[in-house]
Order: C-alpha cells, then sequence, then structure tokens
C-alpha cells in the first residue's frame, strides 16, 4: 500500500472540493495535523473515518486505497489487490502485537526474578563458617562471652546436657550480601550470663556449628559421637 500516492491522491481530491485541510479536519473531528501527515505519506486514515472521509473528498474505499480513480475496467482488479494488501497487513499488525506482549512477557518476568532474587540478597542470612581468626569464645565463673571479630551476623546458641558435661552450640549468621561483598562491621561481642544456659555440669565445652542448631539430634549417638570432627571446639573448662 503506497501511503506516498495515497496521500498526494487525499490532497487532490480535497482541493477538487475547495476546502482546506483545517475544513476537512473539522469535518471529520480530528485535527489539520493529521490530514497534513496523511497528504505527505507520513500516515494512513483510521479505519473509523475511512468511509467519512470519502464521502467528504466523493470517492469510495477502493479508490482511497488505491490511491486514484478507478474505472469501471480496473475497479474489481484494484478492490482484489487492496484485499490481499489489507489482509497482509493486518497479519503483519497482528505478529507484530504477538512480538510486543512476549516481549513486555519476557521484560515483566526478568523484572520480577530480578527483584526476588535482590530481596533474597538483601535479606537472606546464610550461616558463617567457622574461622578461628574472627571467632573467639571464653568461658567465664558467671559467664561465657562469644566475640565475632569484622562480621556483620545474628548468633544463636543450643544448650545439651549429656551425662558427664555440657556442650554448647553456637551458631553464627551474616547477610548474603556481605558475603558477597566481604562487607563488615565492627567488633560484635554477645555476653550471656550462666544462667541463661540452664543447669550446668562442672565440665563445660563450646562448639561452633556450621549447620542449623536445630539438626543437632542429642539423641542420635553416632552424630553425638562425631562432634569433635563435624564441629569446632572454641572453649572448655
Amino acid at each position: 500500500m503506497n501511503q506516498i500516492k495515497i496521500g498526494k491522491f487525499i490532497a487532490q481530491c480535497r482541493k477538487e472540493k475547495n476546502i482546506t485541510q483545517s475544513q476537512l479536519a473539522e469535518s471529520l473531528g480530528i485535527t489539520d495535523k493529521a490530514v497534513s501527515k496523511w497528504e505527505n505519506g507520513k500516515g494512513m486514515p483510521d479505519v473509523s473515518i475511512m468511509l467519512s472521509l470519502c464521502d467528504e473528498l466523493g470517492i469510495n474505499v477502493n479508490e482511497l486505497l488505491s490511491g486514484e480513480r478507478l474505472t469501471d475496467d480496473n475497479y474489481m482488479n484494484m478492490a482484489n489487490k487492496n484485499i490481499l494488501v489489507i489482509a497482509e497487513e493486518v497479519e503483519k499488525n497482528k505478529k507484530t502485537k504477538e512480538r510486543i506482549i512476549k516481549a513486555s512477557i519476557c521484560v515483566i518476568a526478568i523484572c520480577i526474578i530480578l527483584f526476588i532474587g535482590l530481596y533474597i540478597f538483601e535479606n537472606v542470612h546464610v550461616n558463617l563458617v567457622y574461622n578461628k581468626g574472627i571467632m573467639e569464645c571464653e568461658i567465664n565463673q558467671e559467664s561465657i562471652v562469644y566475640t565475632i571479630n569484622g562480621k556483620a551476623t545474628t548468633s544463636e546458641y543450643r544448650v545439651i546436657n549429656t551425662d558427664t558435661e555440657t556442650l554448647i552450640f553456637f551458631n553464627s549468621k551474616e547477610f548474603l550480601k556481605n558475603r558477597v561483598f566481604e562487607t563488615y562491621t565492627s567488633q560484635t561481642r554477645y555476653t550471656y550470663s550462666m544462667d541463661e544456659f540452664g543447669k550446668c555440669k562442672d565440665k563445660i565445652k563450646i562448639y561452633y556449628a556450621s549447620i542449623p542448631l536445630k539438626k543437632i539430634d542429642p539423641e542420635n549417638e553416632e552424630q553425638m559421637k562425631n562432634i569433635t570432627s563435624d564441629f569446632y571446639l572454641m572453649a572448655q573448662n
């Protein structure tokens, strides 16, 4: 479909009717800029106003789409050609819309994935691996002091009493973003009164566990036997 040819034909028909672009635009309920755009071959009239435009210009839709006046001899031939062109345009627009929809879905999906990833990155804690250089523990007569040097963490503990000794397990976590970017803070010190651990045995051992404390099963004899190899002894009295 030759937009330039159609535009020139619209301008020719308008001038034959002795009407201005503004007058034609007013009768169609559009702006004169739209009419100018058609006549310069930079756009096409919307389907919804084609019949009204043809009435104003004294032509039919077939002639409008052909960009010329038609005789009886070539009318049907041009009509068939225009129908095929319109069908091609419809199919082309359909494929374009489908591509836009698919691209939009992909962009939305990527944004959702990035949002979830950023949330996890900013808020999720991961277990802090034992490092003798930054973790210290000290048993005093009335308290236990657990210190992390330089890591931004949260910490928890679990107490297990055996027949002969009290085992205290510490576990610390850090934000995932701190691990990736090695973001550090000042020293973090946790001081616990002995009363917080309940009734302890005379012999106390403090271990660091790199696994969640809830996974420590005091009923599991095999696990308790392997404590010295699976966990890290930080202090004992």
